[in-house]
C-alpha cells in the first residue's frame, strides 16, 4: 500500500510540474515540503495536487478520502513522507 500511496504523491507532484517551468519544477523527494512555513506549493497548487491525490487514491481502492481539512490543518508542515505515512494510516483504518 505504502508504494501506491508514494505513487499518487508523487504522480500529482508530476503534474503540478508540468505546470511550472522547469527552473520552478518542485524537487520529488520525501522530505519537500508541500504546504506549511516554506511549503512549496501555492493555493492553485494545493488544489490540484489535493484533487489528484484524492482521486489517484478512490481510483485505486475505491475509497473516498478527503484531504484538504487535513493539509490546510496547523499540523504540518507536510512533506511528501509525512503525507505519505498519513495516508497509509487512514488507508489502513478505513
Amino acid at each position: 500500500m505504502m508504494e501506491s500511496v508514494k505513487l499518487a504523491v508523487q504522480d500529482a507532484l508530476k503534474a503540478i510540474n508540468a505546470m511550472r517551468s522547469v527552473e520552478d519544477a518542485i524537487p520529488i523527494n520525501e522530505e519537500s515540503i508541500l504546504v506549511g512555513d516554506s511549503g512549496i506549493l501555492d493555493s492553485l497548487e494545493l488544489v490540484v495536487f489535493i484533487a489528484s491525490v484524492e482521486q489517484k487514491l478512490g481510483d485505486a481502492g475505491g475509497r473516498d478520502l478527503r484531504l484538504a481539512d487535513t493539509m490546510l490543518s496547523p499540523n504540518g508542515p507536510w512533506t511528501v513522507r509525512t503525507l505519505t505515512e498519513y495516508l497509509c494510516a487512514r488507508l489502513a483504518d478505513a
